[in-house]
């Protein structure tokens, strides 16, 4: 059976255009992809019951493993996104 590549979709080509490689970097911040050193930082602002108080997504008090599962999904989509698109 011979393989033709299929061309991609619109849908395809725009989620494409859209994904950026590397850090977004302004003069007050850098947006960058999820690290694991990053952590400490995300269990401490995810446990602050002001923060978990603006969203719904964050449940007070955080459950245990919840930031460490946060930061392993974070990563794995971004590990996605670049082999899909990239």
């Amino acid at each position: 059976m011979n393989s033709v590549s299929k061309a991609p979709t619109k849908l395809e080509r725009e989620a494409k255009s859209l994904l950026i490689k590397g850090p977004i970097v302004t003069d007050s911040f850098i947006l960058r992809s999820m690290r694991k050193s990053d952590l400490g930082l995300v269990n401490k602002y995810a446990s602050d019951i002001r923060v978990a108080q603006m969203t719904r997504s964050i449940p007070h008090p955080l459950p245990p493993g919840a930031a460490e599962a946060f930061v392993v999904r974070a990563m794995a989509d971004a590990s996605t996104e670049a082999k899909v698109f990239g």
